[in-house]
């Protein structure tokens, strides 16, 4: 017997880094549905871990049905939060996690020896925690990801390389093959191993390596591919090597075991949310057409959008690719083949993204602002939304229905099965025939899907027009294994589809009673066996009409049982039966009632007796089922790696309804452990094997806690504590803020730029150094060459002269920079890129008296640095396409001063340039943070934003007061700071974030950095928006102990309000949630007394 109190640490068996040479599990023993001759598997090596056919993968000798969750871990740079988000995850019903390494993170420099996979980095770290919880992984280093983050996550100093990039050139391969040698070091041993002969499994659970990333093949392209491939087999990479095309080329399907395709129906504008594109209908013939005898893989399906600088929010985009969205759009690309699933007959469907996260410091590239949040399930804070628990209903659906994964497509069209349609009448479900019926406008489009070994029909139904936001009851003509029927079989009912929405009608469907669904109209959420119970949850609309039928598989009757055990007389239960066929069959239909999903009996239970095994059939309101959960149950008395994985585990589950997240589920002797989270007190039903006669949650006994006689428990979860309730986050109005200049540059007559960067280079092989948009006077003045690569970037430049009267600049610094200028110690002036260029340019004259006629004048700009351009293609400066077949590659559009001239001034004049960017560039002190949190702020450089800098002798003064500049119009930059206390509970989970005072756009003319605790975490340019709101994840922001957010304020020329906020910063409570979402990863950022 155990103790009640089992913390995380207690309820899961840690595993230590598992060895390739370690049987652990054998996998279930599941008849095989596939003959081991005829199946394909990854080239040059004898590993048969991971195979595949025409409808999916086989991985350890089970078909299996790859359900992937994009998730970017070094987006959530507190690695302790890692297994949380996972977790969640696998909550959702997905059984893997697709993941992106960014080698720009990883390899601050050329030297091989920056390479550092610790803390944010940490691969080995994730791989162990994704088996620990029971993901499988596909692995996606590149070298190129793309991922809208910088340089395409290549590491920034690839830029200086004279070959072009992602080619066989030398210096790229010689750079590429440090990075992915490193990763392949790691990844090989988490790859997942399997001894046919005695079906055992070892290893880490990883089952796929992407190579590269959204290419285009040809030439030295493909000899490049084939280095990479070529090379990780020979670094010991034995799961297949996979190739994800955005733009359906077909290329490299000679080069890598397996291919896929993009898919992205709504592209990335949110603006219109409630307008869709139509679905995608040419998955199937693309695949017959390119590689037929693999599974049609997708490694990127759309499951949010990237939001764009002036954009609409993510709220716009989580509306765009709703659950509505999912449930449509998901489903009908199931449907295409003789896939089982989005997944299955997709070797791999991968939902980018579930979980987007933070574009922290200088990750982003150009185009989009800090929140990578993506109108994901999860936001960026990791709070739940509707679509991860739709997610939740189409995961636990391809778990619970293998059959779907061996379907072939049969017909699909507007007419097909369609006897007739409707319009709804206006509550969706009455049967009083209100609504025309639609002549001649089929207004349902149905799939027809048929898996020959088990005789199981699947019909796939949605509107025609995807986008209709109108009711549709539709009548079918469907095939069963008792001949053909109409349903539902009530005339006076349809199917309801509701505005853009989907339906799976599963037809002979049989149970693990034996007892067959012959077909039902009301979508499934679960089959299973739990312990000795044999159980179905359908699920429907409230007030929607549901019905479907039973048979028995022999001679034996069906009947309804009381929980006492006695047989039901059917006119008195919930549901209403009728049998048929002597008893062999049993009908039934159920109204799914308003009050369903608002009452403390959310579930409508009924059980059915065939011979002396029951099946218990449970019918809830959609909203009920998307409280509903059932986590892979773990042993925790065995010592078994793959313990949490479906198939290779346990292959047991529980029903769990009430909380929004499940964490885990631990079984010991007759003991349950669930783990998870409330954001309210609520009331739990859990429906467990009846050797569990004691369920525990978070270590806790449940309160009140007793057992129906239908098996059910039924408890209480507390919610928040009265303390975190009654919790209100520090007001920062009332805090002393502590000010000082940031411009010493230009405010300090004696400043001394020893330190900089003299940038005094004369040549580059940045192929566009040779553009004759260059005009420097011979100088290379690009930021990356100097090893400065994002963030704010200032340049110094002296000259003598005594006739000059102004200046006309060119800089380049992405989409959406500006650049602000400085005459000694007097603002010239800024200007901003806009139109979708990525330069600006300006002449500025010198006001009278600005210029020193006997002495040296200095020019000072400071640009922003918005990151460098993914490679999209030829560009040209400016980011222009190019008329010219000669191009450049888009990621070498250098960062700096494109070209300069002194305005009347004397012919021999040169300015000489100095750079300063973060601290040591390349070589910045901060390992754990990195290179790119920095910029080259005076305050960056000299670690004012980092915890632990003695700021006493600073002046009092508040962001909402103007900074101080040198003259009342001028344009300058302060900085702010101040600290305070939390002091939350470790076990709960409150979500914090920092508001800016307003909303979109601001009429002030600033550009604002927050950094809390020495982390960047968020980029306001006040006149782009949208982003106001920037959430603090915890281990970020210290909830038990001492905090310090500092803010940059870059103050343009003009009036006050480009100097100052237009009101105080906020700290908002955005979530309270009683569960420990922290794990033991320790990750200790440096302060200012070890870094400077």
């Amino acid at each position: 017997m155990y103790a009640a109190r089992v913390t995380e640490k207690h309820a899961e068996t840690t595993i230590k880094k598992a060895q390739p040479s370690e049987a652990l599990r054998k996998p279930s023993e599941r008849p095989l549905d596939h003959d081991p001759e005829s199946l394909a598997g990854p080239k040059g090596t004898f590993s048969k871990a991971i195979m595949w056919d025409s409808y999916s993968l086989i991985i350890a000798g089970r078909r299996t049905a790859i359900f992937s969750a994009e998730f970017h871990p070094w987006r959530l740079p507190n690695p302790a939060l890692w297994k949380d988000v996972l977790q969640r995850i696998k909550d959702a019903g997905f059984n893997t996690v697709s993941t992106y390494t960014h080698w720009g993170l990883i390899q601050s420099e050329s030297n091989p020896a920056s390479i550092d996979l610790k803390g944010i980095n940490d691969l080995d770290y994730f791989l162990r925690i994704c088996q620990q919880v029971g993901l499988f992984v596909i692995l996606r280093p590149g070298p190129y990801i793309n991922a809208e983050t910088t340089a395409g996550g290549m590491a920034p100093w690839v830029v200086n390389l004279p070959d072009e990039l992602r080619t066989n050139g030398t210096s790229w391969s010689v750079s590429f093959k440090l990075y992915l040698h490193a990763i392949a070091e790691t990844a090989k041993i988490h790859q997942l191993s399997y001894e046919s002969e005695n079906r055992t499994v070892s290893g880490g659970s990883l089952i796929m390596l992407q190579a590269e990333n959204e290419y285009h093949p040809g030439g030295k392209r493909d000899a490049y591919m084939r280095d990479i491939v070529s090379s990780l087999k020979a670094w010991g990479i034995t799961v297949p090597i996979s190739y994800n095309d955005a733009d359906r080329e077909r290329g490299f399907l000679d080069i890598v075991d397996l291919y896929g395709i993009d898919s992205y129906p709504q592209e990335f504008d949110c603006s219109r949310p409630e307008v869709w594109k139509p679905v995608k209908d040419d998955y199937n013939s693309y695949h017959e057409h390119t590689n037929p005898t693999q599974p049609l893989m997708i490694p990127e399906f759309q499951g949010g959008a990237y939001d764009p600088f002036e954009g609409s929010g993510y709220q716009a985009c989580r509306e765009l690719t709703n659950e509505k969205f999912i449930r449509v759009f998901v489903q009908d690309a199931w449907s295409q083949k003789k896939f089982p699933s989005f997944v299955l007959s997709f070797g791999v469907f991968s939902l980018q993204m579930v979980y987007g996260g933070t574009n922290w410091g200088a990750i982003a590239m150009p185009d989009v602002y800090t929140s990578y949040d993506y109108g994901a399930s999860l936001t960026e804070s990791r709070q739940l939304t509707p679509k991860h628990s739709e997610y939740r209903l189409h995961g636990i659906f391809i778990r619970s229905l293998p059959e779907f994964s061996r379907a072939d497509l049969i017909n699909r069209g507007e007419d097909h099965c369609v006897v007739k349609t409707w319009a709804c009448p206006e509550k969706v479900g009455l049967s009083d025939g209100i609504g025309e019926e639609k002549k001649g406008d089929a207004a349902a489009w149905v799939s027809e899907l048929f898996n020959s070994h088990a005789q199981t029909r699947f019909y796939v139904v949605r509107h025609t027009n995807s986008s209709d936001h109108s009711c549709v009851k539709a009548r079918l003509r469907i095939k069963t294994l008792h001949g053909p029927m109409t349903i539902p079989q009530d005339h006076r009912e349809g199917i309801a589809i509701a505005g853009r929405d989907s339906r799976i009608v599963v037809v002979d469907k049989t149970l693990g009673s034996g007892i067959r669904l012959r077909y039902s109209t009301a979508s499934i959420f679960l089959a299973a066996q739990i312990g000795d119970k044999d159980v179905l949850v359908l699920y429907g609309a409230e007030n929607e009409y549901v019905e479907g039928q039973f048979d028995s598989p022999d001679q034996l009757p069906l009947r309804v049982i009381r929980e006492d055990d006695e047989e039901e007389i059917s006119s008195k239960s919930k549901i209403n039966f009728s049998r048929q066929d002597g008893g062999k069959s049993l009908a039934f239909n159920f109204r799914i009632s308003a009050s369903q999903a608002r009452r403390n009996d959310p579930m409508t239970a009924t059980k059915i007796r065939h011979g002396d095994k029951d099946l218990l059939l449970l019918i809830v309101s959609t909203d009920d089922a998307y409280a509903m959960h059932a986590p892979v149950v773990r042993y925790g008395d065995r010592d078994d790696a793959f313990g949490s994985f479906w198939d290779l585990g346990s292959n047991e589950t529980v029903l769990v309804h009430g909380p929004p997240f499940v964490r885990n589920a631990v079984a010991r002797l007759e003991n349950l452990y669930l783990e998870g989270q409330t954001s309210e007190d609520t009331v739990v039903l859990i429906l467990a094997p009846s050797k569990i006669d004691r369920v525990l949650w978070n270590g806790r006994e449940i309160s009140g806690i007793f057992r129906t006689k239908l098996g059910i428990f039924i408890g209480l979860l507390p919610g928040p504590s009265r303390g975190v309730i009654d919790f209100e986050p520090p007001n920062l109005e009332n805090l002393t803020w502590k000010y000082r200049d940031s411009l010493y540059e230009v405010t300090d007559p004696a400043f001394d730029d020893w330190d900089w960067t003299e940038a005094i280079k004369t040549s580059s092989d940045n192929p566009f150094w040779k553009s004759t948009e260059i005009s420097t006077q011979g100088w290379v003045l690009f930021a990356d060459e100097y090893g400065y690569h994002g963030n704010n970037i200032l340049w110094r430049g002296s000259f003598y002269d005594e006739i000059a009267t102004g200046f006309e600049v060119r800089l380049q610094g992405g989409h959406h920079f500006a650049f602000s200028v400085w005459l000694n110690n007097v603002t010239l002036g800024s200007a901003f890129a806009g139109g979708g260029r990525s330069t600006a340019e300006k002449i500025f004259m010198f006001p009278e008296g600005a210029l020193k006629p006997d002495g040296k004048n200095i020019i000072t700009i400071l640009q922003d640095s918005m990151g460098l351009n993914q490679e999209d293609g030829p560009r040209a400066i400016g980011n222009r396409k190019p008329t010219r077949k000669k191009f450049h590659e888009a990621t070498k559009l250098p960062r700096g001063i494109i070209s300069y001239h002194l305005v009347d001034a004397c012919q021999s004049t040169s300015i000489t340039w100095k750079v300063a960017g973060n601290h040591m560039g390349e070589k910045g002190p901060d390992r754990v943070r990195t290179y790119l949190n920095e910029g080259g702020l005076l305050a960056e450089r000299k670690g004012w934003h980092l915890p632990g800098y003695d700021d006493t002798d600073w002046e009092k003064r508040s962001p909402t007061q103007a900074i101080h500049t040198t003259t009342e119009e001028g344009a300058g930059v302060g900085f702010f700071r101040v600290t305070f206390n939390l002091s939350l509970p470790e076990d709960h989970d409150v979500a914090l974030g920092i508001l800016f005072p307003s909303q979109g756009k601001s009429k002030g003319n600033y550009r604002a950095q927050i950094y809390v605790n020495g982390w960047q975490m968020g980029k306001r340019i006040s006149t782009k928006g949208p982003q106001t709101y920037f959430p603090l994840q915890n281990g970020i922001l210290n909830h038990q102990g001492e905090n310090t957010i500092a803010l940059s304020l870059w103050g343009f020329e003009g009036p006050k309000e480009n100097k100052r906020l237009e009101g105080p910063l906020k700290i908002l409570v955005e979530a309270r949630n009683r569960g420990k979402s922290i794990d033991d990863y320790r990750l200790d950022a440096p302060s200012y007394s070890d870094l400077r």
